[in-house]
């Protein structure tokens, strides 16, 4: 896995990219995935944060 800048804006809600900078579609789709495997936690977390 290469070691990048890019980033890739998600949500969690829907699970779908919104956007992708400087990073390849397949690390974006990578990205996904964690943030599908992890869904729950980050949202907890989020609420936890923002309320």
């Amino acid at each position: 896995m290469s070691t990048s800048d890019g980033e890739a804006r998600i949500d969690m809600l829907n699970l779908r990219v919104l956007s992708i900078r400087g990073m390849s579609k397949r690390d974006a789709a990578r990205a996904l995935m964690v943030v599908a495997l992890n869904r729950a936690d980050f949202l907890e977390r989020w609420t936890k944060i923002h309320g």
